[in-house]
């Protein structure tokens, strides 16, 4: 119980961070889309991969990220770069 709560404190922390971020890049969406789905909010990982796809639409990374948390696919590595 108590390694889940400093889980979700470190959860917090980054997506604080992740805030004050520029949100015109797609980069940012797409770690922020990492962030929430390893948290396992996947409606706010798909809702950022999706942003990411809008900044970069022809991004197969992207998409694949988007596949992968739609489909709720396991976390086994970042998405290729």
């Amino acid at each position: 119980m108590r390694a889940g709560r400093a889980a979700g404190a470190r959860l917090g922390e980054h997506l604080g961070r992740a805030a004050r971020l520029p949100s015109d890049r797609p980069e940012i969406a797409a770690a922020l889309a990492e962030i929430y789905r390893e948290g396992g909010r996947l409606a706010e990982a798909a809702a950022e991969a999706r942003r990411a796809l809008e900044l970069e639409p022809r991004s197969e990374k992207y998409q694949i990220l988007l596949y992968q948390i739609e489909r709720g696919l396991p976390v086994t590595s970042s998405v290729p770069s």
